[in-house]
């Protein structure tokens, strides 16, 4: 008879039952792929729809994607499709990734992220042709790491940035999707996510590397700045002065976080989860208006915009409980044994 104590609360990926075929995933990749593909067509052949539908629609739901079932992404995401098509199809090279880049990637990836956001009411958020070059570069780049990285190492599980969104929120789900990629497993990445995404993430919080770990931290910390900050820049970027209200606004945000850490009794992992919790309630209090406009013709469509906060919050308040719950069951099942066990 199993016990409670003995069921596992951190199983891996190949401990969780696969509930979707393999076939049917191939499908729903090839069709992720082809309306990325279609997208940057229309990107460049009718910009204005091209840049609502990626902009307005798309890009305003896949955070709300990644907090309820991040796997489903994980395993239909275009990206990833690219990234995995050399290994699906025999011509990668399969090299470990050096020591520098396991070491940067997730720090360069989050940089990225930043300055994606940070530009994009200056130039993609009103061009076509700028948005589809980073889109196709993007696709490119993952097939670049595919072909010469072994696993998900060359794009998925280290540079991606969107990867540290993912991870974030993808660590305590509301629908566990299990990855559906590796088989076999070829331990590419340290704390991978897909191998157990309940616990990278706080493994990544917790492990010796103070770079890894500061950079984890500063992007908690930075992220409901940078999310405020964008919101509040005017649509039309006039100066130097609007992106340093921005770096205002990641600082003071960041600065917090470790203000908090060094002042406060509470774990780091709990911390780095509720400014995720209000980064992505943050998110929706402005996006909901996007949505709106975008699927009711108007941004100030009181139901759909207040309903879907509503949705939003509650999500994100359950998310945050079960996520600091589970902290502290990582703390004493990993790092509280740790000491003992390298003894």
């Amino acid at each position: 008879m199993t016990t409670r104590a003995s069921v596992n609360p951190f199983p891996s990926y190949r401990q969780m039952p696969q509930r979707v075929p393999a076939w049917a995933w191939r499908i729903g990749r090839l069709l992720a792929f082809g309306s990325a593909v279609a997208l940057c067509v229309l990107l460049v052949v009718k910009p204005d729809e091209g840049l609502e539908l990626w902009w307005k629609l798309a890009v305003p739901l896949l955070p709300l994607v990644w907090l309820v079932a991040p796997g489903l992404w994980r395993n239909v995401c275009p990206l990833a499709a690219a990234n995995q098509t050399p290994r699906l199809l025999g011509f990668t090279h399969s090299l470990s990734a050096p020591g520098w880049y396991r070491r940067y990637a997730p720090a360069i990836g989050m940089t990225a992220l930043i300055l994606l956001i940070a530009s994009r009411k200056l130039l993609f958020n009103t061009s076509g042709i700028a948005t589809c070059v980073l889109i196709s570069a993007s696709l490119a780049a993952a097939i670049v790491g595919g072909i010469l990285f072994k696993g998900k190492s060359g794009w998925c599980s280290m540079i991606c940035p969107l990867l540290p969104v993912q991870r974030m929120y993808g660590q305590t789900p509301s629908v566990t999707v299990p990855n559906a990629y590796c088989r076999p497993c070829v331990a590419c990445t340290k704390n991978c996510y897909d191998f157990n995404p309940a616990t990278a993430y706080l493994a990544d919080l917790y492990e010796e590397d103070r770079f890894s770990v500061g950079a984890r931290k500063f992007f908690a910390g930075c992220f409901p700045g940078l999310i405020l900050g964008y919101f509040t820049l005017p649509d039309h970027v006039s100066g130097a002065h609007d992106f340093g209200d921005l770096a205002l606004c990641l600082s003071v945000s960041a600065g917090s976080l470790f203000l908090a850490e060094a002042a406060l009794k509470v774990s780091v992992g709990k911390i780095a989860a509720t400014y995720a919790g209000l980064a992505i309630s943050l998110y929706y209090w402005y996006a909901s208006q996007v949505l709106a406009g975008t699927l009711t013709g108007s941004e100030s469509t009181g139901w759909f915009v207040w309903g879907l906060r509503a949705v939003v919050w509650t999500a994100a308040a359950v998310w945050l409980a079960r996520t600091w719950r589970k902290e502290v069951v990582y703390r004493k099942r990993v790092v509280e044994r740790a000491p003992r066990a390298a003894g």
